[in-house]
């Protein structure tokens, strides 16, 4: 009799133990899965804007067919709520490594769109800097024309040597030259990040890279490149404010050219209607923001042309 309790209670001992590995290998998926369906959400949320504005539509088409893959593996994530019977499938490692796959191509999206920020970004930064030399030799403090702008004159009985529309410049040249500088630090560093994450791959053995790419090294990779864009957008930001210190005074010219646009408040310029910034990099002011481009033009422009207010009233000689 003893031997049989002994017998049983192993038996039962064992079964628990069963259930009990079980158990938790399934709890150990489905807590991967969900930690990995929120940082794909995370990323694709991130991704939208920059895709839309900058991406090629062959990247378009990529980002739309991730949101669908994405989708499906959701369905199998959501199944596995309801208690699996015996030698059926389990979810939740289907949506795990469907949420794997996915992660795969948002890595290569993100690897492609983050050296495409940087090219955009030296692009616009070149473009702000252009005239920082001669701005800096004209309107310096030793120059003939800064003594020019500080000589106390008689306006009734003189000419002006100058163009006054100039004179801001005189006051604006450091923070022109302080934006510059900090846009292509920022630039600089997001090469930098980009570069280290090309480069994780090399720590591995090559025993390792047979099997392929670890989870955790794509995870540390797409977020790597989701942080050069970021940067790549504050570069961004230093490159708008110069051509708006450079073109200051055509800040006057937003009645003229939008009239009563009821979107336009002209204490805080949006970029849709500065006329500071060239209209090529329109797009890059909005999206340095995170707003996506052509949203902002349909409702801040079109839709409100179709209303009572009416735009364009006439041209500004700025």
């Amino acid at each position: 009799m003893t031997k049989k309790i002994s017998k049983t209670l192993t038996l039962l001992l064992i079964t628990f133990s069963l259930i009990s590995v079980n158990n938790i290998n399934s709890e150990a998926i489905s807590v991967k899965a969900k930690i990995k369906r929120a940082e794909i959400l995370k990323y694709l949320t991130f991704l939208k804007n920059a895709v839309l504005n900058f991406g090629q539509p062959s990247q378009i088409e990529k980002f739309e067919k991730i949101k669908e893959e994405y989708s499906n593996a959701l369905s199998f994530y959501y199944e596995a709520t309801v208690p699996i019977p015996k030698n059926f499938t389990n979810n939740y490692l289907v949506a795990y490594r469907s949420f794997l796959e996915i992660q795969e191509k948002i890595e290569k999206l993100s690897e492609i769109l983050s050296q495409s920020y940087i090219n955009r970004t030296q692009e616009l930064l070149q473009r702000a800097s252009k005239d920082l030399v001669d701005i800096s030799i004209r309107y310096h403090r030793d120059s003939p024309l800064v003594k020019r702008f500080l000589k106390n004159s008689n306006p009734e009985n003189e000419v002006k040597s100058y163009n006054p529309k100039d004179f801001h410049k005189l006051y604006d040249k450091r923070p022109i030259i302080v934006n510059i500088k900090k846009g292509y630090s920022t630039l600089g560093l997001a090469r930098i990040v980009r570069q280290k994450a090309l480069d994780l791959e090399n720590y591995l053995e090559a025993e390792q890279l047979k099997k392929g790419i670890p989870a955790t090294m794509r995870k540390a990779r797409i977020e790597s490149y989701l942080k050069v864009i970021e940067l790549a957008r504050q570069a961004k930001i230093n490159a708008i404010m110069t051509f708006q210190l450079l073109n200051r005074n055509k800040e006057y010219c937003v009645q003229v050219s939008y009239g009563k646009n009821r979107y336009m408040h002209e204490g805080k310029l949006d970029p849709v209607f500065d006329p500071r910034i060239p209209q090529d990099y329109v797009k890059d002011a909005n999206d340095s923001l995170n707003r996506n481009h052509e949203d902002e033009m349909n409702i801040k422009i079109k839709q409100a042309l179709l209303g009572k207010d009416k735009s364009a009233k006439g041209k500004c000689d700025y």
